[in-house]
């Protein structure tokens, strides 16, 4: 089970649709103020530890994914797209983005960690209307929605793949603390029972 503080959630999720509206109408600069503010609430709240895997990962996928989508015609940002030599990548907001989904998978995310396939059915299914919205602030162009569905599956298939590892994860952490407090009452054991029968 995980243990989730309502309150902490709750502002975690304020905090990441934040910035993601700062990404998206403000671009680098409001999603980075955002952001920032995100990872100084999770830093409080001792959460960044437990999302390290997923800070270090996520903004390398999410760059991968969105600047495939650039490539095959999906997708396209426009002038706030990086060059990098002959690729066009997608832009440092959309890593932002994915920083801001990175810190909040225990936190705003935990009920999807739960129920991994639920949350990746239901991410999948939003995916195509984010990117929608997305377009209604021109942050965004999607020049044939129809693709927008297999982005959408694509998103499926990465978030339950995501919210899986975060509930194995867990779970071995659980695992692993409930090993070290037997190990240490056995201990505790044998120091008694040695007590018990010293002359």
């Amino acid at each position: 089970m995980i243990e989730i503080d309502k309150r902490a959630l709750l502002i975690n999720g304020i905090l990441f649709k934040a910035t993601w509206v700062g990404c998206v109408l403000g671009g680098n600069l409001w999603g980075g103020v955002a952001l920032a503010i995100l990872f100084v609430h999770a830093l409080f709240t001792k959460q960044l530890g437990r999302h390290k895997a997923f800070i270090f990962s996520l903004p390398f996928i999410g760059l991968f994914l969105d600047s495939f989508w650039m490539a095959v015609g999906v997708l396209d940002y426009g002038s706030t797209s990086v060059e990098f030599g002959s690729v066009q990548l997608a832009p440092l907001w959309i890593v932002m983005l994915w920083l801001g989904v990175a810190v909040s998978i225990y936190q705003w995310m935990a009920m999807f960690v739960r129920r991994p396939w639920f949350g990746g059915i239901l991410v999948g299914a939003s995916a195509p209307f984010s990117y929608l919205a997305g377009a209604n602030f021109a942050a965004v162009t999607i020049p044939d929605k129809v693709m927008l569905i297999p982005l959408g599956i694509s998103w499926w298939l990465l978030y339950f793949a995501i919210f899986a590892y975060a509930k194995h994860s867990h779970e071995k952490a659980l695992d692993e603390k409930a090993r070290v407090t037997e190990t240490h009452a056995d201990k505790a054991d044998t120091s008694a029972q040695e007590l018990t029968v010293s002359p």
